[in-house]
């Protein structure tokens, strides 16, 4: 039990609630295989929605056949019985955490976390993979100096023509490009308008 909810992920030891998104929950656990200490990320009430399902587990495939610095990795994708992705373990804080702490990075600060993003966003785009949730509590802050992308759930993928339709709007209001709140075709320039906003925010403590 954690927090009162009977947890039970085969091959893991679960130890310590981490947090919520939309629709999973995070935990840290060990495995029991080489004691490795990472990340569960648990779907929640799978049973509630198919496309929920099918978005949570791609995210996961997604990470393993997109591998890159700027991205968390991710070691296994459980299926059954309960949906869950086993991902590396990040020490750190979100971006809009951080801000939420010590108020507007310094143009340096901004700077390295503009380039980082841009790094991570260029190899998504290469292969035809639009983030489309571009945003400051998606971007991770590690201790180690990393930044991080996270979250794909939402990302669009050639390889799988089913993750969205024309007229669809995913993503966060605050921070969509115009075509994407519109529910228009998005592209590459969708996920650096998001960033710019990002950055902006990063940079003056408020979105434009």
């Amino acid at each position: 039990y954690v927090q009162g909810v009977s947890i039970d992920v085969a091959g893991f030891a679960i130890d310590e609630f981490l947090g919520s998104g939309g629709i999973a929950d995070v935990y840290r656990a060990v495995s029991d295989e080489d004691r490795r200490v990472v990340a569960i990320k648990l779907l929640r009430e799978p049973e509630r929605s198919r496309a929920n399902v099918r978005r949570f587990l791609r995210e996961g495939y997604l990470l393993q056949r997109l591998t890159h610095e700027g991205l968390p990795q991710c070691y296994q994708v459980i299926e059954e019985p309960r949906p869950a992705l086993v991902l590396e373990l990040l020490e750190g804080c979100t971006l809009s955490e951080r801000l939420g702490q010590t108020g507007p990075l310094s143009s340096d600060a901004v700077f390295s976390v503009a380039l980082a993003m841009l790094r991570v966003l260029g190899h998504l785009h290469h292969r035809g993979v639009i983030h489309r949730d571009v945003k400051a509590s998606n971007i991770y802050l590690c201790r180690d100096g990393r930044v991080i992308l996270m979250d794909l759930g939402l990302a669009m993928d050639p390889e799988d023509p089913f993750t969205t339709t024309l007229g669809d709007v995913m993503g966060t209001y605050a921070y969509m490009a115009p075509e994407q709140i519109a529910g228009a075709e998005v592209d590459p320039r969708s996920d650096l308008y998001s960033l710019g906003i990002t950055l902006y925010e990063a940079l003056c403590g408020r979105r434009p």
